[in-house]
């Protein structure tokens, strides 16, 4: 994009300015009968007030179980229809965990900062969450407005949704359709001190880079997220929260600079900082040219069930199984079991930092033998935990130990590999590896992982391959963290 330079600030007070004459479009006011997810992605892409009420009481849901409940806590909001609520930083600060569940048009604030969040099963719905030292993962929703920072940005079976957001990894898209990512753009109470609280790096914000999973376990499923040349963001946002009650608007001032284009965010872009257009700025009419494209093709596309694709011309022939070939993919089925796994590691169901160990084990063992070998060594002598080992407790073990040392950036994963009658499927990973209980301790990696799949459909064998002395330098580097 071409255009004078960005300007160095942004008056977080004043209203999105108007597109040039010569290339805008008049663009009424948000339309009030809009659904709210809607109108709350619209007024945040045109960077206008983040405004209440924010006391409405809503109805509470009837629940089925003892257990559940239409409740507001410090730790979670559940089972509510048009709710309206702001979980003050007092009372999320010491929390580990936020659910968001089961709540239907509905807005939620959570201002300070936890340890992560986890949105479940609501719809139609606008949250405004701050920052979390850990995961944002969302499932099994639809029609949502995110406005969020967090370590990772983590997706399974969501469609229609606007995020603006700040992620330190790259987001994992799985499953998920509809899916729009902009850059955080909000001044909220106290929202500079959390970032800090969590350790959350202002000038590393990658959400430009999603790995998308969707098209591992569908070949017939489009790509899962959108990232237009224009994302809809015109400038900083501010809200009419109260600063007596919770505290002075602040931001860090790295989340500004990357709007308007004089820090590059971690990198986030290829082609380097990140600009929206004529003086750093975007033509407000693209960006609701796409919301007006998009309202068009879902009311003219018939409904189909909840994570459905397209059937493609395999699927509506049913074909006979083939030896070595999924049917319900239509992909080799090597490579379909590969890529199951990968969907479970993008999900966070290998963590043990997430799941517990019989939790970990059970989905290990839906994709891997019994007697699973993992060698990462690739010939040369083991150091520490890094050895060949065999079965699912041991690699359970391999995977507590590498999740406590090693913390991994700017991942890119290549296309998953496979000669037609092989069982063995290759994929090429590089990434930044670093120490976790050492600072400044980092190296790139590079890496060919060979999996071997069993007669059975699971993966029998892993096997890493490092171009020549990448292993010695890991070794070197790491070995005495070990």
């Amino acid at each position: 994009m071409t255009g004078s330079p960005a300007p160095k600030h942004v008056d977080p007070t004043a209203t999105a300015p108007a597109a040039p004459a010569s290339t805008a479009t008049p663009v009424d006011p948000v339309d009030p009968a809009l659904p709210l997810f809607r109108r709350a992605a619209l007024e945040a892409a045109r960077a206008l007030p983040l405004a209440g009420p924010w006391d409405v009481a809503g109805e509470a849901i009837p629940t089925k179980k003892r257990w559940e409940k239409a409740e507001v806590t410090p730790c979670s909001a559940t089972f509510y229809r048009g709710k309206t609520v702001v979980i003050p930083a007092s009372e999320t600060k010491k929390q580990q965990q936020v659910e968001l569940a089961q709540l239907h048009d509905c807005r939620v604030v959570v201002l300070g900062s936890c340890g992560n969040y986890m949105v479940d099963d609501c719809t139609n719905c606008e949250f405004v969450l701050g920052p979390c030292s850990g995961s944002l993962f969302i499932r099994d929703c639809t029609d949502l407005c995110i406005t969020a920072a967090c370590q990772q940005l983590r997706m399974r079976d969501l469609n229609n949704a606007e995020f603006f957001i700040h992620t330190e990894t790259d987001p994992c898209v799985e499953a998920s359709s509809n899916i729009v990512l902009r850059p955080l753009n909000v001044r909220l109470p106290g929202l500079k001190e959390a970032f800090a609280e969590v350790k959350l790096r202002a000038h590393e914000n990658r959400f430009r880079h999603a790995a998308d999973f969707s098209r591992f376990v569908d070949t017939t499923k489009e790509d899962g997220f959108s990232l237009p040349p224009y994302v809809g963001v015109l400038g900083m946002r501010t809200t009419d929260l109260s600063t007596a009650v919770h505290g002075p608007l602040t931001v860090p001032d790295a989340v500004l600079e990357i709007l308007v284009g004089t820090c590059k965010g971690g990198e986030s872009l290829e082609n380097g900082t990140f600009h929206l257009g004529e003086a750093g700025r975007l033509d407000q009419s693209a960006a609701e040219a796409v919301h007006r494209e998009r309202e068009a093709k879902k009311a003219a596309s018939p409904a189909q069930p909840k994570g459905a694709g397209a059937p493609s011309a395999k699927s509506q022939a049913a074909p006979a199984a083939t030896a070595g070939v999924s049917p319900d993919e239509g992909i080799p089925a090597p490579i379909a079991a590969v890529a199951k796994c990968f969907a479970l590691w993008a999900s966070g169901k290998l963590s043990p930092s997430q799941h517990s160990k019989e939790e970990v084990l059970k989905s290990l063992a839906e994709v891997m033998t019994a007697d699973y070998v993992h060698d990462p060594c690739d010939g040369n002598t083991p150091f520490g935990w890094m050895k060949p080992m065999t079965g699912l407790e041991a690699f359970y073990e391999f995977l507590v130990n590498d999740e406590a040392l090693f913390e991994r950036s700017e991942l890119k994963m290549g296309e998953l590999r496979g000669q037609p009658g092989s069982n063995v499927v290759k994929v090429t990973a590089n990434c930044v590896i670093s120490a976790k209980t050492k600072p400044g301790v980092s190296l790139p990696l590079q890496k060919e992982v060979h999996y071997f799949v069993g007669p059975c459909g699971k993966i029998a064998r892993q096997e890493y391959h490092f171009p020549a002395g990448a292993f010695a330098k890991w070794q070197a580097k790491f070995e005495p963290l070990m």
